[in-house]
């Protein structure tokens, strides 16, 4: 569980689980990398993910 002050409620804490609150942080910071990297379907990702698991194979 994380714990921190509401910034539109500085009177009051809000407790939430640590696991939801990483992933929502991650989502936000990683909010418009797939368009930067040129990712722009889902049939580029799954090129992606071919290639990778096909450089560890190799590896």
């Amino acid at each position: 569980m994380k714990t921190f002050q509401s910034e539109l409620l500085p009177a009051f804490f809000l407790i939430v689980n640590s696991a939801v609150y990483a992933m929502q942080v991650l989502q936000k910071e990683m909010t418009g990398e797939a368009e930067h990297a040129g990712l722009t379907s889902d049939d580029d990702v799954m090129a992606l993910v071919k290639e990778l698991r096909t450089e560890d194979e190799n590896a």
